[in-house]
């Protein structure tokens, strides 16, 4: 029994070293696999941060030229919005005039806007209750002898300022209007003065 006690035991340590190399070898191929996957696991974590910090990126640029578009928004409807106060303001003052420079106002404008003929010059009723004794004489010795305005005693709907009326004309001479005619030039006037 001896020599079978023998090969068995060869056979026994031939197997454990058969089984100690499979062992060894799956270990490896086991330790291989994890670094690799390590590795590949290492490069799909760099690879989405690397994309999250792009998306982040973008959206954070976004963020900002949104916000920095709302705020030159605001600012330029701020701006506008002191602007048309400014105009207002400016055309309440002159209608709240004294008579003397309320309608001293209407002479200027007269002298600049009559047309060679005779028109009729209306205003609101306000205007045509506090009207100074003798205006419509002092306006035409204001004008040339080919220009002549009669002040009308009908009114006309306006805030301040006045129309003459030519047989085949109308010229709008309320303040409102002139404003209106002019207010791209007013508007950046006053930006200049307030903004500058």
């Amino acid at each position: 029994m001896d020599g079978l006690t023998n090969i068995i035991d060869k056979i026994n340590e031939q197997n454990d070293a058969d089984c100690t190399l499979i062992i060894e070898s799956a270990e490896e191929k086991a330790k291989k696999i994890l670094e690799d996957a390590e590795i590949t696991l290492k490069k799909s974590v760099d690879e989405i941060n690397a994309s999250y910090k792009t998306r982040a990126d973008i959206i954070n640029t976004k963020a900002v030229s949104g916000a920095q578009l709302e705020y030159k928004r605001m600012v330029l409807s701020e701006k506008s919005r002191i602007i048309e106060s400014c105009i207002e303001g400016t055309l309440k003052e002159m209608c709240e005039a004294p008579d003397d420079v309320y309608f001293g106002y209407f002479e200027k404008l007269v002298v600049l806007h009559a047309l060679s003929g005779e028109g009729v010059m209306k205003m609101s009723q306000r205007d045509i209750d506090r009207l100074p004794g003798g205006f419509d004489k002092k306006l035409c010795s204001l004008l040339p002898k080919d220009k002549t305005l009669v002040v009308s005693k009908d009114s006309i709907q306006c805030d301040g300022g006045f129309v003459i009326e030519y047989p085949e004309m109308r010229v709008d001479c309320t303040f409102r209007s002139l404003i209106e005619d002019k207010i791209d030039e007013i508007r950046d006037s006053i930006s200049s003065y307030l903004f500058a």
